[in-house]
């Protein structure tokens, strides 16, 4: 657990350069699935430690309870512990989503014109004429809309899935 923690502690600047080479060799800069790949990563430990937090909270005897009525190991975890691990599957999802959604510094500098995010693409939407602060404040509005609306609708959710992994 301290190894998926451990890898939050070090600053993306500290590990940006051997990141954009690896992407060079690989032909990653750039593409879609190359922002994929580090936000995956980056969205791992938490999504670990959320997880984690919110299993060890579901009893273990009912998936006992789930294998004496003959259901195999599969069948109880799919049946049993997914349906009440819902919320902080949600939660999980969530929140890796909003981090993702507003990362500014990978994508920029891991992209140019392509993959470019939403947040790299307003920051770039400077012109000859200067900042156009109406558009660029339309663009900031659009762009952080996604993210209310989906933490609105799964705000019951997101509530119990952050709660029920922190009590003990």
């Amino acid at each position: 657990m301290f190894w998926f923690l451990a890898t939050k502690f070090l600053p993306v600047v500290g590990v940006i350069v051997p990141l954009y080479v690896i992407y060079n060799r690989m032909h990653l800069l750039d593409t879609w699935v190359g922002l994929g790949f580090i936000y995956t990563a980056m969205a791992l430990p938490l999504v670990v430690l959320i997880m984690r937090a919110y299993l060890a909270d579901v009893p273990g005897e009912l998936l006992d309870a789930a294998q004496v009525d003959g259901a195999g190991l599969l069948v109880g975890l799919a049946r049993v512990i997914v349906p009440l691990a819902v919320p902080g599957i949600i939660t999980a999802c969530l929140l890796s989503f909003i981090f993702s959604w507003n990362e500014f510094f990978v994508a920029l500098m891991l992209t140019t014109t392509k993959a470019a995010t939403l947040p790299v693409f307003i920051a770039s939407s400077q012109t000859t004429m200067g900042l156009g602060l109406g558009s660029l404040s339309a663009a900031a509005v659009l762009a952080a809309s996604p993210v209310v609306l989906v933490g609105w609708v799964a705000q019951r959710n997101l509530a119990s899935g952050l709660t029920l992994g922190a009590i003990k």
